[in-house]
């Protein structure tokens, strides 16, 4: 048996991965007999999922066998987020287009479908840190784990399967089309400690999802408001910070230089936070994005943050070369409760006890 880890993006993850393929899309390019055998395989026409490799992977694609593992890393996460076993292979250039039309012009033509895909949610750190990769490796393209990793895992685990049990985040439940989640300030949930980052679970009790909330209200106020000032936006920052543990004015600077807001701990500035008005603000805004790392570059900043408030984009600036590389995730304040992508990121931001920052 082989195992694959595969990154992608979140526009990708949600067209097949999240979401079951609609037959009809297969049925317009493969044979009937075909795609009937693909939902037998599948288990049923609701849990179609598959994903692809682009010219120039064909190894991969061919070393693949039914029954092979695959593990999914979605860009901007620190998390394993999905498993699922090959059950079907196949090439076709124009159902990777109909299924992926947003992509470059090479196109995912190696398609394999997958069965039993379940939602797994484990720290890609302890992943790594478990197999002895480096800690900077970023998965920026898809990988079968080697001989030398099969060693550890069966010199200390015994089997892949015990190796994932040694994750104490390890659980195997089935993948559904999400629901939309509301926002309710009654029976606020709580998060139980094995199924999130262990250091920020604790704090994901009543308390620390009502503070959550209650700046999600600031942030609704504000968008009402249309004459409000840049400075309004700050203030949300700092409420922020302010609720995973960092201090006003000894640890929240603002206005130091040219940077809104840095963040600092043991007169060491930890991260450079980048405050714009715009409600639209995106990772994509590249101006944005380049006015912060030059600040960081100024402070010796590790992490590199644009916000508007609501919407945060965090960058590591150990974690790669590229702004993409160096991607850990975006979150939205009114996206709540957390999700695990989101705890992930939180987890990263949050103040540790010790004043040190992993």
């Amino acid at each position: 048996m082989n195992v694959f880890l595969i990154p992608g993006t979140i526009t990708n993850f949600d067209a097949t991965i999240r979401h079951s393929v609609d037959r009809r899309i297969l049925e317009r390019h493969l044979k009937k007999e075909e795609v009937q055998r693909i939902i037998e395989k599948a288990g049923d026409s609701s849990a179609i999922h598959c994903w692809a490799f682009k010219q120039g992977r064909q190894s991969l694609f061919s070393d693949m066998d039914l029954g092979d593992l695959v593990l999914f890393k979605e860009s901007g996460t620190g998390l394993l987020g999905y498993i699922g076993e090959v059950c079907h292979k196949v090439h076709s250039i124009t159902l990777g287009e109909d299924i992926w039309p947003d992509q470059a012009a090479t196109p995912w033509e190696y398609i394999y479908f997958l069965k039993d895909l379940k939602n797994i949610d484990l720290a890609f750190g302890l992943f790594k840190e478990k197999l002895h990769y480096n800690p900077r490796f970023p998965l920026q393209g898809a990988i079968s784990i080697n001989q030398d990793k099969w060693a550890i895992i069966r010199q200390e685990y015994g089997s892949f399967e015990e190796f994932l049990k040694s994750f104490g985040s390890y659980r195997t439940s089935s993948t559904s089309p999400p629901k939309a989640i509301r926002k309710t300030k009654q029976a606020t949930p709580t998060f139980k400690e094995q199924n999130t980052p262990r250091e920020l679970a604790r704090h994901l009790d009543k308390d620390f999802l009502k503070k959550l909330l209650d700046l999600d209200d600031q942030v609704d106020l504000l968008k009402k408001d249309p004459d409000h000032k840049e400075r309004a936006h700050e203030s949300l920052v700092e409420s922020f910070f302010h609720i995973l543990g960092y201090y006003p004015y000894t640890d929240i600077k603002h206005q130091q230089g040219r940077v809104d807001i840095s963040v600092r701990s043991e007169e060491k500035t930890l991260m450079v936070v980048e405050v714009k008005k715009d409600w639209n603000l995106t990772r994509h805004d590249t101006k944005v994005v380049r006015q912060a790392f030059n600040y960081a570059l100024e402070t010796g900043s590790r992490y590199v943050i644009i916000t508007n408030g609501d919407y945060y984009a965090v960058f590591d600036r150990d974690h790669g070369m590229s702004y993409n590389d160096m991607l850990i995730g975006e979150f939205r304040i009114s996206e709540v409760p957390p999700q695990p992508p989101t705890i992930a990121i939180l987890h990263v931001l949050q103040k540790r006890k010790d004043s040190t920052q992993v």
